[in-house]
């Protein structure tokens, strides 16, 4: 099939520089080493650290440990949402998109430590063997990251973050990154800060040239993040349960959720729904009210955060909705027992691309089976659709093979702003919007995206993912594909490919698409099916 196009996104490098585990911390679950050993390592005070060799013992020690981590450094418990926690997120993402190396993941680089605890600097000069320049601001005046800028150094124009190729022949080159007292934060006592990095000889890593003098402030950092050092995780199970009705567990994803029955169930974005709202979405479901004359469509799926977190991201998308109107979305989680662990309400203005409308959200839930029930409230609260989709978060972190749904879109493109941890539908910097009720045209250009985790490692310690493509429909069409999975997290890569919808390749008609992933390392191989429509341009 010739017709098959190969879309690679931008390899992320997520190794994971290495703490000094003790026996013990050994036998915990993946999820908590990786977390002690990642981005959230560069929060972790000494006190803290020889807290967790001493008494992380177990997974349940662990999860406490990670709860009251967060709620330390929660500035306003009032919130549904942490907010230091948010803006963590988005630094790690940012750092690991702009300073990742061959050998070293990009929010665990000198650079990436330092704009973690420190923030963006207010700007960034360079310098190597072919002269010097100076770049933009770092940062927009309102705070979000500029992924666009660029600044010149060594062997000419690159983008922030990355080396000249001269790094590469032993020329060193040279970072400075130059703070002032505007953007300092306000522990630093000093009108202006410069922070030195150099080019590491053979690679493509920099690494602070004065560690003695920033040192410091880091540390400072670290400790400043301490919003509330005196409440024990007593305090904080107290707080969920006010909050939730019921006693609640602890998780990596933190905090309580908004409207959660369990602190393990979390909404990004949305707020904890009204009863009677939740009500009448029943209603609406079971068919006795509600729904009639306004079509929509429900995406959703488990995936896994680059943080190792189980992420369940769902996008209501629409051709009905008014231009300039705002998305009013009521939805449900329900677990395999009927009983509801998360309600959620969605405020949020229809997003428009490609003549489709879409509004989208990101649930952070741990492993289950699911079925999540979303709807649409009109001008006067009633529902005006409703829908219903299953979902299936594999159990105790997974080291079984597994696939994630197949997500086929037509719409794809760069985002704008650094991606934060919990975005849905977007890997890699690359924003993605499910097709609405997957009915494409002649013409179109169908992306479609997987995640393929818990595969056999090579010695090189990647997997070897054998990935072929069947179509049947009106024309049967079968391919093998050169795929080059890109990984999405410690545990799982992304699939991703094109397929030019043809008039002669693809008649008008109905589709099942099956995606085959064979894992050669382990000698085993999964399915993935998903239907679609294509119709004349």
């Amino acid at each position: 099939m010739t017709n098959i196009r190969s879309f690679r996104l931008p390899a992320a490098a997520l190794l994971v520089t290495a703490l000094a585990l003790p026996a013990a911390a050994q036998e915990l679950a993946p999820l908590y080493r990786e977390w002690y050993e990642g981005p959230a390592s560069i929060l972790l005070t000494p006190a803290e650290r020889q807290a967790w060799q001493q008494q992380v013992t177990s997974d349940a020690a662990a999860e406490q440990f990670i709860t009251l981590f967060w709620a330390q450094r929660d500035p306003d418990p009032a919130t549904a949402e942490n907010e230091f926690r948010r803006e963590f997120e988005q630094r790690v993402a940012f750092a690991d998109e702009r300073f990742k190396t061959e050998e070293t993941r990009g929010a665990l680089s000198d650079r990436g430590r330092v704009f973690v605890l420190l923030g963006p600097p207010r700007r960034v000069e360079r310098g190597g063997a072919r002269g010097s320049g100076t770049g933009g601001p770092f940062a927009t005046a309102g705070g979000e990251f500029d992924t666009a800028g660029s600044v010149s150094g060594g062997a000419g124009p690159g983008t922030i973050g990355r080396g000249a190729t001269t790094e590469r022949l032993g020329v060193s080159s040279e970072e400075r990154w130059v703070y002032e007292k505007e953007n300092l934060p306000e522990f630093v006592d000093r009108r202006r800060l410069n922070v030195r990095f150099v080019s590491k000889p053979g690679t493509d890593e920099m690494v602070m040239d004065q560690e003695d003098e920033v040192a410091g402030y880091l540390a400072e950092a670290r400790t400043a993040a301490i919003a509330r050092p005196g409440i024990t995780i007593e305090d904080v199970q107290v707080v969920v349960q006010s909050a939730s009705g019921g006693a609640a567990g602890a998780s990596p994803s933190g905090g309580a959720g908004s409207g959660s029955e369990d602190a393990a169930f979390s909404a990004w974005q949305g707020e904890a729904a009204a009863e009677g709202a939740v009500a009448a979405l029943r209603q609406a479901l079971a068919g006795s009210t509600g729904g009639a004359g306004f079509q929509a469509h429900l995406d959703a799926g488990a995936f896994q955060a680059t943080d190792g977190r189980w992420i369940v991201p769902y996008q209501v998308s629409t051709t009905a909705a008014p231009a300039g109107s705002e998305a009013q979305v009521v939805g449900e989680l329900v677990d395999a027992e009927g009983q509801a662990v998360l309600s959620f309400r969605l405020d949020q203005p229809w997003r428009e691309s490609k003549g489709q409308r879409y509004v989208k959200d990101t649930l952070v839930v741990p492993p289950g089976d699911y079925t999540l029930n979303a709807g649409l409230q009109g001008a006067g609260g009633e529902i005006v659709w409703s829908g219903s989709e299953e979902v299936a978060v594999p159990a105790g972190g997974g080291d079984a093979f597994w696939l994630s749904e197949l997500v086929l879109s037509d719409n794809i493109f760069p985002m704008p702003e650094a991606q934060q941890m919990l975005e849905p539908y977007a890997w890699q910097g690359i924003a993605v919007v499910p097709k609405t009720a997957r009915a494409f045209r002649q013409g179109d250009l169908l992306w479609f995206y997987l995640h393929a985790c818990n595969a056999v490692l090579g010695a090189d310690g990647e997997p070897t993912l054998r990935v072929t493509v069947q179509v049947e429909g009106p024309n049967r069409l079968r391919s093998p594909l050169q795929a080059e999975p890109t990984r999405a997290s410690e545990s799982c890569w992304v699939i991703a490919q094109g397929l030019d919808l043809t008039a002669q390749q693809f008649p008008a008609g109905d589709y099942d698409m099956t995606v085959f992933v064979r894992d050669s390392e382990g000698a085993k191989t999964l399915t993935v099916k998903e239907s679609f429509t294509v119709a004349a341009p």
